[in-house]
């Protein structure tokens, strides 16, 4: 890896060597036990270039090439622009233009294909909008990258007002409340989904604990059934749905801290019901130990039910400026499945630096079942930083 600054540019470079391993093609076979093919030594490389004219305005470029599931030839390519200022709509009021597009080379079907996208955003003391415009060519496959859905149209827009209280008297220090529209349209002009999220109220106290409520009204068209855990599937169709969000705050600087939530409502022609709640200990500046459960209750009648219960616990230490050890578990009551990751972080001395991560995976039966070793891996990396 390489990354470094040449007057107003900045430059990165990253190469990743891959041995000879082998592919599991679940959808290949049509048997559902999935192919096994070999896919044989490659090279992976991202080049990133952006230069920068000063108050949040630049132009960049990327360039990646490789693919992990082994196809040669895959090049994907891109350039991106940003024009802004802090004073764009006048003093205090600050906003930007952001613009990209992108194109693939080399998939499996021959056809080459592109993504565009352009983002605006405002912002004041007071109101704030976004908007963002985005297509996806059928055929567009990022291969060192990721894309929801292509051959797609989608088109986003918020605004947001915000009132701010000086008297200390008054119950809230900020009230805020906010309307959002979400459109997504096939290529051929057909309306897949939309979604409507409304901010109806959001309020935070003098002493930083905060709540609030957002109602959300959308429709969206399945095409295909998909399964949701192990016991339910959603069926194609036209489905409508609300659903309604209750969400408290505490403020992060106490002893004790909690994030809490809870959902209610339609869900593919069923209801879903589903409760957080986020815990956090803050002994002293060393340690931070946090949890978190989860449960979440689906009925689709009769295309089945679910209920599933999702627990983690996170452990944070920090010996001292240099040395840090993090750790995380989670356990789903669904798929039986407990993983684990721990990594420890050591900074020998200012730009060299070792990472030791260590990942654990475990399964069982059912509930009464002893925990199977799945997966165990241990990987040390070591980072070296070189100026000149």
């Amino acid at each position: 890896k390489f990354t470094g600054r040449v007057g107003d540019w900045t430059l990165g470079a990253l190469n990743t060597y891959i041995d000879e391993t082998d592919r599991v093609d679940l959808m290949g076979s049509g048997s559902g036990t999935g192919t096994v093919e070999e896919v044989g030594r490659q090279n992976l490389g991202v080049l990133r270039a952006s230069r920068a004219f000063g108050d949040g305005q630049a132009i960049g470029a990327i360039l990646t090439t490789g693919d992990p599931g082994g196809d040669s030839g895959r090049i994907t390519g891109g350039v991106d622009a940003r024009f802004g200022s802090s004073d764009l709509l006048g003093a205090g009021h600050s906003g930007f233009l952001w613009a990209y597009a992108l194109g693939t080379v080399g998939a499996d079907d021959g056809e080459n294909a592109g993504a565009y996208g352009m983002q605006t955003r405002t912002q004041s003391s007071f109101w704030s909008s976004d908007l963002r415009i985005r297509r996806v060519d059928r055929g567009f496959a990022p291969a060192l990258g990721f894309v929801r859905r292509t051959a797609v149209d989608t088109y986003d827009a918020s605004v947001s007002r915000t009132w701010r209280s000086e008297d200390q008297s008054s119950l809230f220090r900020t009230t805020e409340a906010g309307l959002g529209a979400n459109l997504e349209f096939d290529l051929d002009g057909n309306e897949d989904s939309w979604r409507i999220p409304i901010d109806i109220f959001e309020g935070q106290f003098w002493s930083q604990d905060s709540f609030g409520l957002r109602v959300t009204r959308r429709a969206e068209t399945i095409d295909e059934p998909f399964n949701v855990g192990s016991s339910a599937t959603v069926v194609p169709g036209d489905y409508q749905e609300t659903r309604g969000v209750l969400f408290a705050e505490t403020n992060d600087r106490r002893l004790f801290g909690l994030e809490a939530r809870y959902e209610l409502g339609d869900y593919f022609g069923g209801t879903i019901e589903e409760m957080r709640i986020e815990p956090i200990y803050l002994p002293n500046k060393f340690l931070t130990m946090g949890g978190s459960f989860r449960d979440v209750e689906i009925d689709l009648g009769g295309d089945g039910t679910l209920h599933t219960q999702l627990y983690s616990l996170r452990f944070d230490v920090l010996f001292d400026a240099m040395t840090a050890w993090k750790s995380f578990i989670q356990y789903d009551t669904d798929s039986k499945n407990l993983s684990a990751q721990t990594r420890v972080r050591w900074i020998l001395e200012p730009g060299r630096e070792l990472f030791i991560v260590g990942l654990f995976g475990f399964s069982k039966e059912d509930t009464r079942s002893a925990f199977t070793s799945e997966a165990q891996s241990l990987a040390v990396k070591f980072e070296a930083t070189f100026r000149f």
